[in-house]
């Protein structure tokens, strides 16, 4: 909700210095890729309950988070 917000905020103001976290919290929604970040960086105990079920459903979208942020590119 809290990206949502922020995108809609910078949409009309346009600002020129925005959050950085919010920055890449909205880079990560509009690929695809917030729900992995929740699972893999920022779950909580409720949260982790639902991984094995994530996992199964969207192993490609876990799999693209990794290698995209978590993973560096082979020299």
């Amino acid at each position: 909700m809290a990206v949502t917000v922020f995108h809609e905020l910078q949409q009309k103001k346009k600002d020129r210095n925005p959050d950085a976290s919010l920055t890449l919290l909205s880079q990560f929604k509009a690929e695809g890729l917030l729900e992995p970040y929740v699972l893999m960086i920022k779950p909580d105990k409720e949260i982790a309950q639902d991984y094995s079920d994530y996992r199964a459903a969207h192993r490609e979208k876990l799999i693209e988070f990794v290698d995209k942020y978590l993973v560096p590119p082979a020299p």
